[in-house]
């Protein structure tokens, strides 16, 4: 037995990453997914509805069922390629209940589909459930925030502001938004060039981190590898964090200690950039593995 599903009235959005428009179904469910697939860098093709595919599985009375099913996604990763379905956590908490075997959640906490994996096992791929408790929103936000950027045609910065900005973001990793919107409005630069660096991928930003209306709490840098070595010297800087000593009086090395654990993160991390600048760990050919042996 096989039942026709039912759709609801489905409404257009342009996709500059398929150079076509897609179309979605809930504003709160689907259209954040699409937001997060053209995002994705991982992500190199997506359609929208595509054919539907049919999914068996035994009835609460034990009769096999056959389901026409269409997916709201066929996406095309790097990883490989799978079908995506989009619901609301409500939806499938309801559904759950029913006795089928369509639904189901793991012990992990992940949503599944048993039959739309089994499905897909045999073409080579994967179906992937997304619940709407899994969506970023921090990160939607801030899309939603950047959307004029993202639609705009073209978007230009002349270079020598580009590198003024990138050259300070790579001199203060971490440096936060608030802090570089108040710099651009001190020397007369339109703010949107900051957002327009964002978009365009000259300056980094983790979206899902903060909200960019909230700019005091957005950190800057120059591309992701830098924030990706900041983050992993922060996590040196932490471990190496002891409680403080008792110096005797006179002691010189009593400011030294109160200055670098009074120092900021970012300054941290470019002290130990300094430090491995000018004084670099010794490669291992450099090493005498036979020490001196005293006259």
């Amino acid at each position: 037995m096989c039942a026709k599903p039912t759709r609801q009235r489905l409404r257009p959005l342009s996709s500059r990453k398929m150079g076509r428009t897609i179309q979605f179904e809930s504003h709160r469910n689907e259209l954040a997914t699409i937001l997060e697939l053209e995002h994705d860098g991982d992500v190199h093709q997506y359609y929208d509805q595509p054919p539907p595919i049919k999914l068996s599985y035994p009835s609460a009375k034990g009769k096999q069922l056959g389901v026409l099913h269409t997916p709201d996604f066929f996406v095309l990763r790097t990883d490989g390629a799978l079908w995506l379905e989009c619901k609301t956590e409500e939806d499938l908490l309801r559904l759950q209940e029913r006795p089928a075997h369509r639904y189901r959640r793991d012990p992990s906490g992940l949503w599944r589909c048993p039959p739309g994996e089994e499905y897909a096992t045999e073409f080579g791929c994967s179906y992937l459930l997304k619940s709407s408790a899994e969506i970023d929103w921090t990160f939607q936000r801030n899309v939603l925030f950047l959307e004029d950027y993202l639609r705009a045609e073209r978007l230009e910065v002349c270079s020598e502001t580009v590198t003024c900005v990138q050259s300070l973001a790579a001199a203060q990793p971490g440096i936060s938004l608030a802090t570089l919107l108040a710099l651009a409005q001190q020397y007369d630069l339109a703010v949107d060039l900051l957002y327009i660096l964002i978009v365009t991928d000259k300056l980094y930003v983790d979206l899902s981190a903060a909200a960019l209306a909230e700019p005091e709490r957005v950190h800057i840098y120059h591309s992701l590898a830098q924030a990706e070595e900041f983050t992993q010297t922060q996590a040196h800087v932490h471990k190496a964090q002891v409680r403080s000593p008792t110096w005797a009086a006179g002691d010189e090395r009593a400011p030294v200690y109160e200055l670098l654990t009074g120092a900021s993160p970012p300054d941290l991390a470019e002290a130990v950039r300094r430090y491995s600048a000018l004084f670099p760990a010794p490669q291992a050919d450099e090493l005498d593995a036979t020490p001196p042996v005293p006259a």
